[in-house]
């Protein structure tokens, strides 16, 4: 099994930002579409980060609340923590093909704690995203059959 066989089952169009798109604005796209599990940031169309919603969760919670996760004491993660824009809160780009195994993109997810992660094509522009959901359904849903 492939991405292009899961993909699109549930996450139909993946969210997409600049690099400098203020937080407030990462926020209002994941609202507008609520099965958005990580934002991708781009430049000149090309993938350059990814926000996972966990990190705009933190900086949330520092924001509205002076939260301050364990693992963010450490003094270059705090920037992440006061950050205004996409490009100061993203996390370094991973991504899949259509012709990625399924096996090799849930292991990527795993490894690198993301539940989505963006479906490139070979000019490496943003094709669709790859939802942990569409794997569970695609692998359990497999299973029965």
């Amino acid at each position: 099994m492939k991405v292009k066989d899961v993909c699109r089952l549930i996450s139909l169009n993946p969210t997409i930002v600049e690099e400098d798109a203020p937080i407030e604005e990462i926020v209002n796209k994941i609202l507008e579409d609520p099965i958005t599990r990580t934002v991708y940031v781009v430049r000149n169309n090309k993938l350059v980060g990814m926000i996972p919603v966990l990190h705009l969760l933190k900086v949330t919670g520092f924001h509205f609340f002076g939260f301050i996760p364990k693992e963010e004491l450490v003094r270059s993660s705090m920037k992440k923590l006061v950050a205004k824009s996409a490009f100061e809160i993203m996390m370094p780009p991973i991504h899949v093909c259509l012709d990625t195994p399924i096996e090799e993109a849930l292991k990527m997810m795993i490894d690198n704690n993301v539940q989505e992660m963006p479906v490139l094509n070979e000019k490496g522009e943003i094709i669709g995203d790859l939802n942990s959901l569409e794997i569970l359904l695609a692998l359990w849903k497999e299973r029965k059959e």
